[in-house]
């Protein structure tokens, strides 16, 4: 599902809770607060590719809300396997960026995670726990990226070890496609 509006009231939560689709990707650009967000990816727990464009702009409690715990019941698409974050991110804390995704490579048991979907089977759920594959970071703007001693995101050690392991990662915190 592509979501383009530049209404600030967006009625896409009622809808998403309403229909409770099982997407597996969604694309946002419209001009909501990250809360309206939030709230439609909790709609969305099937989710396998989320991209958000420039808005809404998302804060350091948005990435750390993303991020995944033991404590499956909290877990926002826990089976992200791929996220692009676009000229959405501005003045976060790189860490908590990095926490994020290292949540997302550890191999929790997120089938309960799954409950919210009805459609999605138990057998489905199992093969779901998705870890996530890439991160695409085009024109986020990290507080740390300010600093003269900063360092990519993809240089942050936690993450190096990532890429190691297969995740594929697009940083290009320059670039700008409005």
């Amino acid at each position: 599902m592509h979501f383009r509006s530049d209404d600030s009231d967006s009625k896409l939560v009622s809808f998403l809770a309403r229909s409770r689709p099982p997407l597996e990707s969604l694309t946002v650009t419209a001009d909501f607060n990250s809360e309206i967000l939030l709230d439609c990816l909790r709609h969305t727990p099937a989710l396998t590719s989320l991209n958000v464009y420039h808005r809404p702009k998302l804060t350091d409690a948005d990435i750390k809300m993303l991020q995944l715990c033991p404590n499956t019941e909290n877990n926002i698409c826990p089976g992200l396997q791929n996220i692009n974050f676009e000229s959405c991110v501005e003045n976060a804390n790189m860490k908590l960026m990095v926490d994020m995704v290292v949540s997302r490579r550890q191999n929790f048991d997120v089938s309960s995670s799954y409950r919210m979907n009805p459609q999605a089977s138990p057998a489905r759920n199992r093969q779901r726990e998705g870890i996530l594959r890439s991160i695409h970071l085009g024109g986020c703007r990290f507080e740390e990226y300010s600093s003269y001693d900063s360092i990519n995101f993809a240089s942050h050690p936690e993450i190096e070890r990532c890429i190691e392991e297969g995740l594929e990662i697009f940083e290009d915190p320059d670039s700008d496609s409005d």
